[in-house]
């Protein structure tokens, strides 16, 4: 259902359809609760994970939002790590961050320039298919 869901939602080789997309992410998110109510069960211990604005998340106390302000930091002084780390973050919206494909393509676009070769392998990704930037298969091929 995951990789269904990724490809209806960017249209990786199928074409984007957000209507299936939701589909999947609702079938996941049933999945999700059933496991967490089973593990309930038999006394098992598991992490949910709460979806979080950015502002909420850099306003955020403790470590994550420590984390999170330092990571962006790094970024803009140019650690590509940094930046990777808050690319794939926005691309997939992982750690509680919203999916926003214009971050992460400027995230691993700084990272890129950095000299990353996986960072420039995801920008050129995104900028051949035109997710988070316009869309420019020559330029992502470069």
């Amino acid at each position: 259902a995951l990789a269904f869901r990724h490809r209806f939602a960017t249209g990786s080789d199928i074409p984007e359809d957000c209507e299936s997309a939701l589909v999947y992410y609702e079938r996941l998110a049933l999945e999700a609760h059933e496991t967490m109510n089973n593990l309930t069960l038999h006394n098992v211990w598991a992490e949910t994970v709460k979806l979080s604005s950015e502002k909420e998340l850099f306003d955020q106390e403790g470590e994550a939002g420590l984390q999170h302000r330092r990571n962006v930091e790094l970024a803009v002084e140019g650690d590509t790590e940094a930046a990777k780390k808050l690319g794939t973050q926005h691309l997939y919206g992982a750690q509680g961050r919203k999916k926003d494909l214009n971050k992460a393509f400027e995230f691993y676009q700084r990272a890129a320039d950095g000299g990353d070769k996986q960072a420039m392998h995801e920008a050129a990704l995104l900028k051949i298919d035109g997710h988070g930037t316009p869309k420019d298969e020559k330029g992502g091929v470069e």
